[in-house]
C-alpha cells in the first residue's frame, strides 16, 4: 500500500492522527485494506505526508490497542487478520452512524419519521430489486 493512498489536511480541526485513523478505518471498512497487508512504515509516511514521525506512531499505536493493526517489530505493521469478528462488529457501528447522520438530515429538512422511514423502505425495496436483476 503506498503511502499515496493517503492524505491529511493540516488545516482541518480534526488532529492530523486522527485524519490518519480514519482513513485507515475506512479503507478496512470498504476493503480497500484488506487483512494482511502491510502498510507503509512510520518513516515512509512522515515523508509521503510531511507530518511528524510521532503523529503516524501514535496514530499506528492507537489502532493496534483498537484491534485493526497488528505490529511486527523489524517486520512492518498490517492490518489485522484475525479479529473479524470485532472488524464486523464495527463495520456495523459505522454503517449504523452513517445511516443515524442521514436521519438527523431529514429531520432538519422537516420530515417526520414516518416518512423517512417510507423513504428508507422505498430504497430498500430498490436495492433489492436491482440485486436480483443482477
Amino acid at each position: 500500500m503506498p503511502s499515496s493512498f493517503f492524505s491529511v489536511n493540516p488545516y482541518s480541526s480534526e488532529p492530523v492522527y486522527e485524519q490518519l485513523k480514519s482513513q485507515i478505518k475506512k479503507g478496512i471498512y470498504w476493503g480497500t485494506l484488506k487483512p494482511g497487508d502491510r502498510l507503509p512504515t512510520i518513516k515512509e509516511m512522515s515523508v509521503a505526508l510531511s507530518v511528524n514521525p510521532n503523529t503516524i506512531a501514535k496514530a499506528f499505536r492507537e489502532l493496534i490497542l483498537e484491534g485493526y493493526l497488528i505490529g511486527e517489530p523489524g517486520v512492518g505493521t498490517f492490518i489485522n487478520e484475525k479479529n473479524q469478528q470485532a472488524l464486523d462488529d464495527t463495520k456495523r457501528q459505522y454503517f449504523r452512524r452513517l445511516i443515524q447522520d442521514c436521519f438527523k438530515e431529514g429531520k432538519v429538512m422537516g420530515f417526520n419519521c414516518i416518512e423517512m422511514d417510507s423513504v428508507w423502505k422505498d430504497i430498500l425495496a430498490d436495492f433489492d430489486k436491482e440485486e436480483n436483476n443482477a
